[in-house]
């Protein structure tokens, strides 16, 4: 299986001036013409997997991995949350906690700066039911599995739901975690699009 990770860009008038919509534009962007197996995005990428999953194929298994919990009133506190730099190891590891450290150490790196407005666009998003198989992944020490470990979620998209036992937001991305996550991930795409 083929696997591509889309690097997104901030819009022309400046990252406080972009939105989650710029964001998903470039995914259509370089996915037209293209036939995906399986679509998977992790927090605010998770959302914007979802509305990909809605203007493709159908048939692309769809993955969310710790997606940010539905907040419709959600505003931005800031123009442009800043991540890059202005953090220490320290908390990049109490971010990655669970991680080893050379994840801690890769990740901190490489913080980027995010827009206020598409993460607040993120977490106001309406979750709902699509036509492609879906599957909610959540580390059970996520925000988002923190009320009902994830069911109402997982009800709300007609997903599948996994959790992770330990984990929090973005250790599943990372480490011996991240590549049993892929073997699973790999394995229960084939058995919901019957590739």
């Amino acid at each position: 299986m083929e696997s591509e990770a889309a690097q997104l860009r901030p819009a022309s008038t400046g990252l406080a001036a972009t939105d989650l919509g710029c964001y998903r534009d470039q995914l259509l962007a370089m996915t037209q013409q293209r036939d995906y197996q399986l679509i998977v995005g992790a927090s605010m990428g998770a959302v914007l997997a979802w509305q990909l999953a809605t203007k493709l194929s159908p048939s692309a298994a769809l993955v969310l991995i710790n997606p940010p919990l539905p907040d419709p009133g959600a505003a931005a506190s800031e123009a442009i949350i800043r991540w890059r730099g202005n953090q220490s190891l320290e908390s990049t590891r109490r971010h990655l906690r669970g991680c080893t450290e050379v994840d801690c150490y890769y990740a901190h790196h490489r913080w980027r700066d995010e827009s206020g407005l598409a993460l607040a666009q993120a977490r106001a998003w309406k979750p709902a039911r699509i036509a492609n198989p879906c599957l909610l992944v959540l580390g059970s020490a996520d925000p988002a599995a923190e009320l009902d470990g994830g069911k109402e979620l997982a009800q709300a998209l007609g997903a599948t739901r996994w959790s992770i036992d330990g984990a929090g937001h973005l250790q599943p991305l990372f480490g011996d975690a991240a590549i049993e996550l892929v073997q699973r991930l790999i394995s229960w795409s084939a058995t919901a699009v019957g590739r």
